[in-house]
């Protein structure tokens, strides 16, 4: 999806792409910021100056007063036009600049994004132990932002959930007696960040057979 923001101005325009996102920022004697939002530990973020002059080269950096949550590439196009960032593990806000000088060695007023980092999603399992054909359960404890998508599987079939609390529990098959794993194969939340699922601990559902009981006799 691409999202066209037009700024107010007083005498040039400069536009401004943001990975999916294009921004028109207009150069005034205060610039008017806007905001990518993403997550994470995202890499190779792609952002430039769209109808940049070929003769023109850019700085980037981070702001004064800012923390650099991310390391840039300068190395993407021969002026600089374009760069990417690898987005860090930290969550939080930030915020990059750019400033253009010509060929003639004027420079143009500093454009600014102003950059929010989501964390990624956590999940932890729990299983239960029930009585044979009764429905068993999984608890989820969850980080990130409500609601969250989770799909499970027990290594044959999967599961889809969809929950709005951190700590949820919810109904998994009726499962023949013995003890099944459940394990996670993915946890998005609200903010389109999915968690890294590689290191969750599967959860243990048990099934305890129920007796098998005889017939009533007289003695």
């Amino acid at each position: 999806m691409r999202t066209l923001t037009t700024l107010n101005s007083n005498w040039k325009s400069t536009a401004f792409f943001v990975g999916l996102f294009w921004l028109i920022s207009v150069a005034a004697s205060a610039q008017v910021t806007t905001t990518d939002t993403l997550c994470v530990e995202s890499q190779d973020v792609t952002y430039g100056i769209t109808g940049a002059d070929p003769t023109s080269t850019f700085a980037w950096g981070f702001a004064s007063g800012y923390t650099p949550l991310g390391t840039i590439d300068n190395s993407v196009s021969s002026n600089n036009s374009t760069i990417e960032i690898d987005w860090g593990s930290a969550d939080g806000s930030t915020r990059i600049y750019a400033i253009e000088q010509s060929a003639d060695g004027c420079y143009g007023d500093t454009v600014y994004l102003d950059i929010i980092l989501n964390p990624l999603p956590t999940i932890a399992l729990t299983g239960d132990q029930v009585c044979e054909n009764d429905s068993s359960s999984v608890n989820f404890t969850l980080t990130g932002t409500a609601p969250w998508d989770i799909v499970l599987s027990d290594g044959t079939n999967t599961y889809n959930y969809q929950v709005s609390n951190a700590n949820a529990t919810v109904k998994v098959a009726a499962f023949a007696p013995g003890t099944t794993s459940i394990s996670v194969v993915s946890v998005s939340d609200a903010n389109g960040c999915s968690g890294d699922v590689t290191g969750v601990t599967p959860a243990t559902v048990t099934i305890n057979a129920k007796p098998t009981t005889g017939g009533i006799f007289h003695y």
